[in-house]
């Protein structure tokens, strides 16, 4: 149920909700794990502001 709040919010252009949807597709939390959408959510939240300490990975051409 989380993971379709997250993403909900994360369409709506939340940074926050767009990390945790991150995450959670990342890690298969919730729903199957899918890193090339995990990346791309982490993009999302990067360009208004988050972090990437520890997301080097996200640039990887294998995961745009």
């Amino acid at each position: 149920m989380a993971v379709n709040y997250f993403r909900t919010a994360a369409n709506l252009g939340d940074a926050d909700a767009q990390q945790d949807l991150a995450f959670c597709l990342a890690n298969g939390k919730g729903c199957k794990k899918d890193k090339r959408e995990a990346a791309k959510w982490y993009r999302a939240a990067v360009a208004q502001g988050a972090s990437d300490v520890g997301l080097a990975w996200i640039y990887k051409d294998k995961y745009r």
